[in-house]
């Protein structure tokens, strides 16, 4: 029933069942990528075959700040996980939310918070790392 209470012609038990399904494969998908991220710091490009690097820049608290080899070639940002939880902040010109999948608003300000109180070493590790010679295809 719809909230001027009348009925749906869609059965939500079909929509539910769906987004279930849906769901299910994008969680699915996204634990293994972070299953992969936790368990090992270089993996396998499936299309290329060559290594692919995750340097890991800090690690605080439950939150470990990383970013992929292959990211070089966009603007400076960190992946931050957690758990099943991983966010993507941009560092540039400031300290903000590119996407999130799982975190709550308090842990987002709360990751937001320890990036921009170590926002040099994360810059300088990115640069460090793209500039100098180590990103993929350099």
């Amino acid at each position: 029933m719809n909230k001027r209470g009348t009925w749906l012609t869609t059965s939500a038990a079909s929509v539910s069942a769906t987004i279930r399904r849906y769901h299910h494969n994008s969680i699915l998908s996204f634990e293994r990528d972070v299953l992969l991220r936790h368990t090992s710091y270089a993996k396998l490009n499936r299309t290329s075959g060559r290594e692919i690097h995750m340097p890991t820049v800090l690690r605080i608290g439950p939150y470990r700040f990383y970013f992929y080899s292959y990211d070089c070639d966009e603007p400076r940002h960190m992946h931050v996980d957690r758990d099943n939880r991983s966010a993507k902040f941009w560092l540039d010109p400031d300290v903000s939310l590119a996407t999130n999948y799982g975190y709550s608003r308090k842990e987002l300000r709360d990751i937001e918070r320890i990036a921009r109180q170590n926002i040099m070493r994360l810059r300088d590790e990115w640069d460090d790392f793209c500039d100098g010679g180590f990103a993929e295809g350099s």
